[in-house]
């Protein structure tokens, strides 16, 4: 009995033996894990335009105490004050700001950055 293969036949157990070979790697079919994607509200606390840091002080439901948390703003974060798009620049220190927050990482990798910040102040006294 002959077993020899045809150029395709080899080139088929190949690709066959491959496949099995990925599919046999771990984590190669997880799920990446969804995004932690945190809404909050609070008092902006600390700018640094330059740097696209915001640093803001709201309630942490879990732990039932004001914590203080700084994020990154990137040119991709919607900046909304009152209802017109504006820019990090726009936003002042001690302003009531709420939004949402991509939390990516743990522990000392953890990077929250701002998706969206949505600030309303108050109208000019009219004279």
């Amino acid at each position: 009995m002959n077993l020899e293969l045809t150029p395709h036949g080899r080139m088929f157990v190949r690709a066959v033996a491959g496949l099995m070979i990925v599919a046999a790697l771990p984590g190669c079919s997880e799920k990446p894990p969804e995004p932690d994607i945190l809404s909050l509200s609070g008092k902006v606390i600390d700018l640094d335009v330059r740097k696209g840091l915001i640093s803001v002080e709201y309630e942490n439901e879990k732990r039932k105490m004001k914590v203080t948390d700084t994020a990154r703003v990137t040119d991709a974060t919607e900046i909304h004050i009152n209802g017109v798009l504006g820019k990090l620049s726009d936003v002042k220190v001690g302003c009531h700001v709420r939004g949402d927050v991509l939390v990516e990482g743990k522990g000392p990798q953890r990077q929250p950055v701002v998706l969206r910040i949505y600030v309303e102040t108050a109208p000019a006294p009219s004279p």
